[in-house]
């Protein structure tokens, strides 16, 4: 049962404040566009959502121009492992390997069990027992169960969803769709500027 605290808010999803300490899946603070990114690594909606992403930004060639923010939103109550391939991807994250991490999780993980976490550490040349340290600290799970609360606060309580600069995205969208919003929000700034 859901306690009054736990309901989300009413209204339509509202974006997040983006954090420094966020993980990008590409450009930086300076980049033109923002797409803050909702997800979890258990979801198969998620999964096609994350190569819809990568296809979009090949697709329009400018991925400096795009930053890319990523949320976690583990839903545990469907996904059993969820909270912990989010916790893997933090503590990679830490390692400066987030997004390395988070395409392993996806595109080529069986079952996200703790030995298919520890085997893509490996791979990716984690410093392995820092990464054993980091998925016990308990400021980790602090921090996801935090972003869930948040995320909540602010009505987003499904995943796939995305913020194109503010503007909720609910659902899966397609690469093609995907490249063409970015596409009039890249030329939308680029005419701001010359203004």
């Amino acid at each position: 049962l859901l306690r009054p605290e736990d309901a989300p808010t009413k209204g339509p999803p509202r974006a997040p404040e983006i954090r420094p300490t966020d993980p990008l899946l590409s450009g930086n603070a300076s980049s033109a566009v923002t797409l803050i990114v909702f997800g979890d690594f258990q979801c198969e909606y998620c999964r096609n959502q994350a190569q819809a992403v990568e296809d979009a930004l090949r697709l329009t060639g400018w991925r400096d121009s795009v930053r890319v923010v990523w949320r976690d939103l583990p839903l545990v109550s469907q996904h059993p492992r969820a909270m912990a391939a989010a916790t893997v991807a933090a503590c990679s994250a830490q390692q400066g390997r987030f997004r390395q991490m988070h395409d392993a999780l996806f595109f080529r993980a069986k079952d996200l069990s703790d030995t298919e976490f520890l085997a893509f550490a490996k791979e990716l040349n984690l410093d392995i027992d820092d990464f054993l340290v980091c998925l016990r600290d308990p400021a980790i799970s602090f921090r996801l169960t935090k972003d869930v609360e948040l995320a909540r606060s602010l009505a987003v309580i499904e995943v796939p969803i995305m913020f194109l600069d503010g503007i909720p995205v609910s659902g899966y969208v397609d690469a093609p769709s995907l490249a063409e919003a970015l596409r009039k929000k890249l030329s939308a700034s680029a005419t701001s500027k010359t203004r």
